[in-house]
């Protein structure tokens, strides 16, 4: 986070595109500032379908707003 503001990325595509390739470098480069922190989540299609799976995002905010 940022002056106190938090921001959200939904990063999706193709398999084999580079998309973990691209969340690892920017992780990495954000982890040399101290004022930011990254939380990174992946779910699997055959969790769709479990209860609250849908709001599994903003219960991680809402826990880091905790922090």
């Amino acid at each position: 986070m940022r002056d106190g503001q938090s921001r959200v990325l939904v990063l999706r595509g193709e398999a084999g595109i580079g998309k973990s390739a691209l969340l690892d470098h920017v992780a990495t480069q954000a982890a040399q500032d101290s004022r930011l922190q990254v939380a990174r989540a992946a779910g699997a299609e055959a969790e769709s379908d479990f209860a609250y799976s849908g709001r599994v995002p903003e219960m991680m905010l809402v826990g880091m707003a905790a922090c």
